[in-house]
């Protein structure tokens, strides 16, 4: 559901403001209008998040379970999956560590992108 819903936020706001889009990309991809191409290249940029939620939500589910909540819940529960010698846990750990850099670099890159051209 997070997948869906950041997906769909990014795609609205994208397609609201047309000019923003056609400064950042142009007015067209492979000869369509960049409103076309733009849904299939944000799914396929979004994609590699999709294994990161599944990490955070075993992550959430087994800090309920231990009675904890919040932030530093997820932050002590990551430590502690990553120091456990279970693969599966370490497995989440890494894929909350992966969502966290992937999403980083996407808003990095992004920042940088629009800042080059003026936006």
């Amino acid at each position: 559901m997070l997948w869906v819903l950041l997906y769909g936020i990014v795609l609205m706001v994208m397609l609201t403001e047309p000019a923003i889009v056609h400064r950042a990309f142009g007015t067209e991809a492979f000869h369509l209008p960049i409103e076309y191409i733009l849904p299939a290249a944000l799914a396929v940029l979004f994609l590699p998040l999709w294994p990161g939620f599944m990490g955070l939500a075993s992550l959430t589910l087994r800090a309920a379970h231990n009675g904890r909540a919040g932030k530093l819940a997820l932050v002590l529960e990551m430590g502690s999956a990553l120091a456990s010698g279970t693969p599966a846990e370490r497995r989440m750990a890494i894929k909350m560590l992966w969502l966290i850099s992937y999403f980083t670099l996407l808003v990095v890159g992004w920042i940088f992108y629009a800042g080059m051209l003026g936006i």
